[in-house]
């Protein structure tokens, strides 16, 4: 591919963002949001705000463990990287900025786009065991109904270990996993079981 082309692809893409973040700004009644934002308990929003970016600063955290192991020692690459895929999460389809994420770091490094996907893809992993570990937490902490506090706090309980389980199995060779799941019942396509 040309460098010509390449770069009317970057500047069609930049100019379609921009088209889709005025057609999501019109749909908003900005005068509502106002309102609701003069109104708010500012301690409550400043709270939110901080921990949104709280949360942000941790996934970012959580990537650049997993881009360590190809070559990406740098925390701010991942960090912003992270930080703009948030903010374009917002506005794009089907998280298009995890997408640009990808495509950022890649860039910026000059790792493939592939090895840098994969590191996303096991940083992803990690985003459903962090909801079962908030769940478990949140079921044995805080004071639920009568009628859901024995099935919430038993379903608890059994979800931790399959979160523990999730984790150990990370580090494992392929050929083991193979091996776990096929004890457990599962099926994989042959060709998977080699590394």
């Amino acid at each position: 591919m040309s460098p010509k082309l390449k770069k009317g692809i970057r500047w069609a893409i930049s100019a379609a963002i921009l088209v889709f973040l005025i057609l999501f700004a019109r749909t908003i009644d900005w005068h509502a949001a106002w309102s609701s934002m003069r109104h708010a308990s500012l301690p409550l929003l400043a709270a939110a705000i901080g921990v949104n970016l709280l949360s942000i600063l941790f996934k970012g955290v959580r990537w650049w463990l997993f881009l360590r192991p190809i070559g990406i020692k740098s925390l701010p690459l991942a960090l912003r990287a992270t930080l703009a895929g948030a903010g374009l999460n917002n506005v794009l389809v089907a998280s298009g900025g995890d997408a640009a994420r990808v495509v950022f770091v890649s860039r910026v490094s000059g790792a493939s786009s592939s090895t840098v996907l994969a590191s996303m893809a096991m940083e992803r992993l990690f985003d459903p065991i962090g909801f079962v570990m908030l769940l478990v937490f949140g079921v044995l902490v805080f004071e639920l109904p009568p009628q859901f506090e024995q099935s919430a706090r038993g379903g608890a309980v059994g979800a931790d270990p399959v979160g523990v389980r999730q984790v150990a199995l990370i580090g494992q060779p392929r050929v083991q996993v193979h091996d776990a799941a096929e004890r457990a019942g599962g099926k994989f396509p042959p060709r998977y079981s080699s590394s």
